[in-house]
């Protein structure tokens, strides 16, 4: 009995840290790709390397790792979901984490490189474009994938007091006359 309990309490912290790190991972590409990117239209090419140099530094820490950190917990997710999910819940979630990955790397990355050798509006205008096009609309999905885990873990939540989403929920279901 404590080795079930045990387990099912892994299983909350691993879904949590990855609620917790999804929406963190979010939150920094937000502000990096759809506020920072347009700032850099301003930004003269003689100082922009030096620049970016700069800021790719300061986001290692605060972004890069995070989002590796990310893809791991997503795959012990997909090992370890908690109730009510299974695994076909999960898969998605992670997929479209990897996708955002996958395009950083093989479409945004170059883009990058490119800028540091010769910042042109050109490139500041295709890195933007891109982002819009390929990044972004995985991004609003992987958010709102991961809101409808949480939302359907909240709802299989025990009503003791911290929690009443599934009594809410169905007493929101009944019909007006059966109130």
């Amino acid at each position: 009995m404590a080795e079930a309990k045990e387990r099912v309490r892994l299983r909350r912290i691993v879904f949590a840290t990855y609620i917790l790190v999804t929406f963190y991972v979010l939150g920094c590409l937000a502000v990096e790709n759809d506020v920072n990117y347009a700032t850099w239209r301003h930004i003269s090419p003689e100082d922009f390397a030096r620049f970016h140099r700069s800021v790719e530094q300061g986001l290692q820490p605060i972004m890069f790792m995070p989002m590796t950190l990310h893809l791991l917990v997503g795959a012990f997710l997909v090992a370890l979901p908690p109730a009510p999910l299974r695994r076909i819940h999960v898969v998605p979630a992670v997929l479209l984490n990897l996708y955002v990955v996958v395009e950083s790397v093989t479409v945004q990355v170059p883009i990058h490189k490119a800028l540091e050798l010769a910042k042109t509006p050109e490139l500041v205008e295709a890195l933007i474009a891109t982002h819009h096009m390929y990044r972004l609309p995985a991004e609003i999905a992987s958010g709102a994938w991961a809101a409808w885990l949480l939302f359907k873990v909240m709802l299989h939540a025990p009503a003791d007091g911290a929690s009443r989403a599934a009594e809410n929920v169905t007493f929101i279901r009944r019909m007006p006359n059966e109130r």
